[in-house]
């Protein structure tokens, strides 16, 4: 089991070459992020998002020096990022206010649905078509139906547009900017985590693939239930009730936003039933669930059918086959299969794994955290936000796979 420790355990040291190398790596990302940000941004009239980009040159100019010389500018560098975070933070205020950028209905919907309460009015019970009208998106990212028709229901756990609510209440307006905030959070507490030999590891994480940083901005919420779940993991301590709820708490919060977390559950109690047997495995499973619903109980009781009808979208709803996994084969043209073919297939997978999960437990233990990517290549909708935000799921599982490891090696 995962056991906890004061401090970071005593990990060896990466070689020479390995520090060296993660350097030169992650000043080329910063290079590269700086770039992005000067695409996406308006610079002319954004003074803290042109000083982020220079404040990334310069940490990414620091980590070169410390690739080739031996000064350790640890302090100078932490300094300048702390700075580069907080100017890319106010960069949103300055740039987003007026014209926030949507990717995809997810976020123009979510929206709609925080104005729809803030106005008393219940997002669940309404079509979002008039989100469509009021702002602009990328249309390619339309969720559809077989018949051509475009998805207007809420589709998501209330904590999706629930979190946006403060900032919304105190004019900030972007739920980019917010999910962005999560990232950052979700980046600072990797760093933190991580042993300081290894502490350029998440940068490497959250930064090797861009789409995670943009999908962040523009794209979906899958940033904020991360997050959640990192925590949820963080606490996942067997031999302890009390970290064992506050666990709970954290996994109910990120199954209130989105439905991916929703497919954790049930090898988190084969995990406790064979650590901690029943009591706990129930007490757990009752705990998550009661904060899953938490959110959800206003609307439940405002009007449960909606409620029930959004969050189901996702599985009632024959909607377009589109995404990167098995369903390619279809969403390119080379293969047709209908649509219960991959139900049928998704189901499958998510047992099989069960079994395998229950019968090699202490071999695949830490798989329970990013079980959800591997049954949702399965699907008949396995789009890329599926996969890439399990990455740092799966880098924090490995970190306390190995913690665990040198923890009883000494």
């Amino acid at each position: 089991m995962y056991m906890k420790h004061k401090g970071n355990p005593p990990i060896p040291p990466l070689g020479e070459l390995g520090k060296k190398a993660i350097n030169v790596i992650v000043a080329a990302l910063l290079f590269r992020s700086a770039f992005w940000i000067h695409l996406e941004f308006n610079l002319v009239e954004n003074l803290p998002g042109l000083l982020s980009t220079l404040l990334l040159y310069a940490i990414a100019f620091i980590l070169l020096v410390e690739a080739f010389t031996d000064l350790r500018l640890v302090k100078t560098t932490r300094i300048i990022a702390a700075a580069a975070a907080i100017s890319f933070v106010l960069s949103f205020a300055v740039s987003s206010q007026g014209s926030p950028h949507y990717g995809t209905d997810a976020t123009i919907f979510t929206r709609y649905a925080v104005e729809l309460l803030l106005s008393g009015e219940n997002p669940y019970a309404h079509s979002m078509h008039p989100a469509l009208i009021k702002y602009a998106m990328d249309y390619r990212w339309l969720t559809q139906t077989l018949e051509g028709a475009s998805i207007t229901t809420y589709s998501y756990p209330s904590l999706s547009f629930l979190i946006y609510v403060p900032a919304f209440m105190v004019g900030f307006n972007d739920v980019g900017g917010v999910m962005v905030f999560f990232f950052l959070l979700t980046a600072l507490f990797l760093a933190f985590e991580t042993p300081s030999e290894y502490r350029l590891l998440p940068i490497l994480i959250m930064f090797l693939d861009p789409m995670l940083l943009i999908l962040s901005y523009v794209g979906t919420h899958d940033i904020i239930w991360a997050f959640f779940l990192l925590l949820s993991m963080k606490f996942f301590n067997p031999s302890s009730s009390k970290d064992l709820s506050i666990s709970a708490i954290f996994l109910g919060l990120a199954m209130a936003v989105k439905q991916i977390p929703w497919l954790i559950l049930p090898f988190l109690l084969i995990w406790l039933f064979k650590r901690k047997g029943l009591k706990e495995t129930v007490l757990y499973g009752v705990y998550a669930l009661i904060v899953f619903l938490l959110p959800n109980l206003p609307f439940i009781v405002w009007d449960f059918e909606s409620w029930l009808r959004g969050v189901l979208t996702p599985v009632v709803e024959p909607l377009t086959p589109m995404g990167y996994g098995l369903v390619s084969l279809v969403y390119e043209g080379y293969l047709y299969l209908p649509k219960i073919f991959f139900t049928v297939a998704t189901v499958a997978a998510a047992l099989t794994l069960l079994v395998l999960y229950w019968l090699n437990f202490e071999r695949v233990k830490y798989l329970a955290w990013i079980v959800p990517a591997f049954v949702l290549f399965f699907s008949w909708r396995s789009l890329q936000n599926y996969f890439i935000f399990f990455i740092p799921i799966a880098y924090y599982a490995a970190l306390m796979m190995v913690k665990e490891r040198v923890s009883k090696a000494t």
